[in-house]
């Protein structure tokens, strides 16, 4: 809770620094079972998810008209991973292979090394190589759990198959009614962030 306050703090005390130049930095977007998401996060996410299912993927930024489709997909996958977290028998379950999250990592770091999109995207939100292999595990996790459920793949990172949330199974309404969750006020209305040093 007091890192909460502190950030939006920080947030409303930068933008208010010059009427002029105000900026918002980041703001809160949602909240899974107390643990709060900003936009920079689930912008990062959803960047790096694109770029590991495909390389050749083109830098697009978030649209507004697809904002609120890209938190469903973020806390989709969110409320899963959380579950896992929470559940020693699915973490034990559910091993990932760190060599194919290595074999993606690089191939997305080639990318981002060669294309100037990629890379000014990167610059400008400050992505540090230890967010990205964190990114990757809870993606990875994320699509072991949809394929122990019997997801079919839609696409392959590495050797994993990508497989898209049914929101509408059993399984997954269960953990939707098992974790609480929220948004935050006009969450679903997109707003351009720059982050500190940006």
């Amino acid at each position: 809770m007091k890192r909460r306050l502190l950030f939006s703090m920080l947030i409303y005390l930068y933008s208010m620094g010059s009427p002029i130049l105000a900026k918002t930095l980041d703001r809160l977007i949602l909240e899974i079972n107390g643990k709060s998401y900003s936009q920079r996060q689930i912008e990062i996410y959803l960047a790096v998810r694109n770029l590991a299912m495909d390389p050749k993927t083109v830098m697009v930024q978030a649209e507004p008209d697809a904002w609120p489709k890209a938190i469903e997909a973020f806390q989709n996958d969110m409320l899963i991973y959380l579950s896992i977290e929470n559940d020693a028998e699915k973490l034990d379950l559910l091993q990932v292979n760190s060599k194919a999250i290595r074999m993606v990592y690089d191939h997305l770091m080639e990318r981002v090394n060669t294309n100037e999109k990629w890379r000014d995207f990167f610059k400008s939100y400050h992505i540090q190589d230890k967010e990205v292999m964190e990114l990757l595990l809870k993606m990875f996790k994320v699509h072991a759990f949809l394929e122990w459920k019997g997801v079919a793949p839609l696409a392959e990172i590495g050797r994993v198959g990508v497989r898209e949330v049914d929101v509408k199974a059993e399984w997954f309404r269960v953990i939707t009614r098992a974790t609480p969750h929220r948004l935050y006020d006009r969450a679903r209305v997109y707003q351009t962030i720059e982050p500190f040093g940006g």
